[in-house]
């Protein structure tokens, strides 16, 4: 977490460009992305549905305008949105990317992909700061993850 290096939004075009890149190199993908992660790794699979198998998303900064997409060519290509806890406390979380990324889940659903909303509080996993893969409970988070893989036959 000491290492982390910011990414400006003057270079989004040219991020995005990488994120595609690189699944168009891969027969198949399971993307996972977190935070500013989350918008590229969903219009990634817009880009390449054809070897994209599922989206996982944590805690994803926004999402793109569904408005924007045929979102049926995601039918096919389940998504897990996951969120933990504080998010009251996190004014661009809970005003800019809640609401963007329901959007986006919302379409989804409507257009037939299987998708996955875990609010981790709910379920009890409460304590997460914003890099829950970094918190005393990420093993606890894991599994989960790997369960809904698993439910999607996505593991080897």
């Amino acid at each position: 977490m000491k290492q982390f290096v910011p990414r400006w939004a003057t270079n989004n075009t040219l991020t995005q460009e990488a994120y595609d890149a690189l699944i168009a190199h891969l027969d198949s993908s399971v993307v996972m992305t977190h935070s500013q992660g989350g918008n590229f790794g969903l219009t990634a699979a817009l880009h390449a549905p054809d070897r994209v198998k599922a989206v996982i998303s944590i805690e994803p900064s926004g999402a793109p305008d569904p408005r924007a997409f045929e979102m049926a060519s995601l039918r096919g290509i389940p998504h897990l949105f996951v969120w933990g806890d504080f998010l009251d406390h996190r004014p661009t979380l809970r005003l800019h990317s809640l609401p963007t990324v329901r959007a986006w889940s919302d379409a989804l659903s409507a257009a037939g992909v299987d998708v996955e909303w875990i609010d981790l509080p709910s379920r009890g996993i409460k304590g997460n700061s914003h890099a829950l893969m970094c918190d005393d409970n990420s093993d606890e988070i894991a599994g989960l993850v790997l369960d809904w893989l698993k439910r999607h036959d996505l593991t080897t």
